[in-house]
């Protein structure tokens, strides 16, 4: 569902906007990726997240 007028980004969904939109990549694609990478038959290992 789209947001409504005047409702604004988190902070953080910002900042992924802002990289997307420089490295000209759309959401949907973006959206895609991340689905098909997260997909339980990918077979690709999990990366420990640093931090």
């Amino acid at each position: 569902m789209a947001p409504k007028r005047g409702q604004k980004r988190a902070p953080e969904e910002q900042k992924v906007v802002a990289v997307l939109k420089k490295l000209h990549v759309t959401q949907g694609s973006f959206k895609q990726l991340s689905e098909a990478l997260h997909h339980p038959l990918s077979d690709l290992p999990e990366v420990p997240r640093l931090g």
